[in-house]
């Protein structure tokens, strides 16, 4: 008997959207199934008729019922773009408010694919709706102060799954079955790995309940740090920043410069060639949130020189943190690979395992030029 043809769809909130899209991005491995998070930033809640979720749900059920590849990916910004591994939010209250790794835009009436993608219209013939919480579904409640404030209070409201029910089954046929997944309602804010690493964990009993091969893995170090560096920290605060931590995203400015004047009380250089020195692994982003990394400047390039930090190539500060996350996560295989190479050409392993860890941050990563 034939399996069915199934998607999952993940209302979330946006403020933590970027990591939530990174995180399951790595941890969902064999996922036969497109997964897609979708957000607002005006609530679907019967006093917003003009919320900007109902086309990013148009967007990402017609795309999932598309699509012939398993993808987790963002559908956002009106249903006008979909994202994919790395995303930001760089706007607070506009609908257009994600820039990231876009691979489909849609312009006008025409959709335009950017990157590559399988695609033919097939049903969904099951929907799995894993409601997080977030803006799309939250509720305007009035506080003990007599303030009003978006939040998620009482019964969870099912507006997305009523939508979906009535646009994308009883009208367009596109989904013969939702089924809504039980989680908690909490605000975007409030979501945190371990919430993540519970919706890959369902996502993948689901895929078993329907008879498919999948897993979660959730092996993620959770103490990969983002330092941002600016005029006013000194050394001394950079070493405390970094003191310790398994992972640093070393947040610098315009294209990752930062102040490299060894004999300066305001560089962050000399604490990070400390923290490397003692083993840690390091990654130099940016503050600004489209573009990528660049060695056109010497105050970028002394920094991702071999041996020190990883340029961050064009992913966003959540994406580089749940990267390396990612990756330090799985230090047994790391260290395993590291031995026979340690013995095989010499030298000591905390640099091999360095080495590995940046060339396994740089595996799919973009850049600017070939210099870079």
């Amino acid at each position: 008997m034939p399996k069915r043809r199934i998607a999952f769809l993940i209302p979330h909130g946006t403020d933590t959207m970027a990591w939530g899209l990174s995180y399951l991005t790595y941890a969902l491995k064999d996922c036969p199934a497109p997964v897609a998070l979708v957000g607002a930033q005006i609530p679907m809640t019967e006093r917003f008729s003009s919320s900007d979720g109902y086309a990013n749900i148009e967007l990402a059920v017609n795309t999932l019922s598309e699509l012939c590849q398993p993808l987790v990916f963002l559908a956002f910004d009106h249903g006008k773009k979909l994202f994919t591994t790395t995303a930001w939010k760089h706007d607070k209250w506009d609908p257009d408010a994600f820039v990231g790794h876009v691979i489909a835009e849609r312009d006008s009436n025409r959709f335009i694919q950017l990157q590559k993608m399988h695609v033919q219209r097939k049903t969904i013939e099951r929907l799995f709706l894993i409601r997080t919480g977030g803006t799309i579904e939250a509720n305007l409640t009035t506080a003990a102060d007599g303030m009003e404030h978006l939040a998620h209070q009482g019964e969870k409201p099912d507006v997305a799954a009523v939508y979906i029910l009535n646009e994308f089954k009883t009208k367009k046929g596109i989904v013969d079955d939702v089924k809504d997944v039980p989680f908690p309602h909490l605000d975007s804010s409030d979501l945190t790995p371990v919430e993540w690493k519970a919706i890959a964990e369902e996502i993948a009993r689901c895929c078993t309940e329907e008879k498919y091969t999948a897993k979660a893995d959730t092996r993620f170090d959770d103490d990969v740090r983002v330092v941002m560096c600016n005029p006013f920290l000194k050394t001394a605060d950079y070493d405390r920043l970094m003191e310790g931590a398994a992972g640093v995203v070393l947040l610098g400015y315009g294209a990752g410069n930062v102040n490299i004047q060894r004999d300066h009380e305001y560089s962050p250089l000399p604490a990070l060639e400390r923290y490397v020195e003692r083993g840690g692994h390091a990654v130099l982003c940016s503050h600004v949130d489209c573009g990528v990394i660049d060695s056109l400047y010497e105050n970028g390039s002394e920094v991702f020189r071999p041996g020190l930090a990883a340029p961050g190539a064009h992913y966003s500060p959540a994406a580089a943190q749940i990267k390396l996350s990612y990756i330090l996560g799985h230090v047994d295989e790391i260290q395993q690979a590291a031995e026979p190479l340690a013995a095989e050409k010499g030298g000591q392993m905390e640099s091999w395992k360095i080495r590995l860890v940046r060339t396994l941050f740089l595996g799919g990563a973009r850049f600017s030029d070939a210099q870079s």
